[in-house]
């Protein structure tokens, strides 16, 4: 038997395909925008909530992160020390290119200014801080009487410590809105660590 051929031009199935059904089928209206509408519900239930002060926290510590990371690096660079300064009761940390190493703001030494975004604030919510001190910045180092940490050029930190990060919103355990950023004093790195069911994880 020879296979039918639809004609050039043509827009009508031959006979033979139509009695096999070929061709033929198709979803109706009311089939397609149920299909659509149970899969919408099915990712609404299935993917997990939002929560902007999460996201804005998140942000954040991972900038913060990055500002750190960015101030070791410029200290091995450029082979001087390299202050990180926070200042804890407002949203801003200032970077001190300290060339002369003597932990003294003088005036031909170049800083920067680094704030945090709104609605994020230095904060350790009760019952939700690590180790290493107490407080906002567990840093015991202070120049000009704000809490800090020095980057030296071999890569090293002056000492190991903690920045946290909350949301302004947040209260009590802070589940959900707080982030700590480490730094390790032996090698210099930082890492950020997320609050989730009331343990620390490391990640932003």
């Amino acid at each position: 038997m020879s296979t039918p051929v639809l004609s050039p031009g043509s827009n009508t199935y031959p006979a033979a395909f139509r009695s096999a059904g070929i061709g033929t089928g198709g979803f109706t209206l009311v089939e397609v925008v149920t299909t659509v509408a149970l899969a919408m519900l099915v990712a609404t239930v299935a993917l997990p909530r939002l929560d902007p002060r999460e996201a804005r926290v998140g942000a954040a510590a991972q900038e913060l992160v990055g500002v750190l990371t960015d101030a070791q690096r410029r200290a091995v660079r450029d082979g001087h020390d390299v202050v990180v300064r926070f200042d804890t009761l407002g949203t801003t940390s200032f970077v001190h290119f300290d060339v002369d190493g003597d932990g003294v703001l003088d005036a031909e030494e170049r800083t920067e200014l680094v704030g945090i975004p709104d609605g994020v604030v230095f904060r350790a919510d009760p019952g939700a801080s690590m180790s290493q001190g107490d407080g906002a910045v567990t840093f015991r180092q202070r120049r000009g009487a704000l809490p800090s940490v020095t980057f030296h050029p071999d890569g090293t930190a002056s000492e190991s410590g903690m920045v946290y990060l909350s949301t302004a919103a947040s209260s009590g355990s802070g589940e959900g809105a707080v982030r700590a950023v480490e730094v390790a004093g032996p090698t210099g790195h930082s890492v950020c660590h997320r609050l989730r069911s009331g343990r620390w994880e490391l990640e932003c």
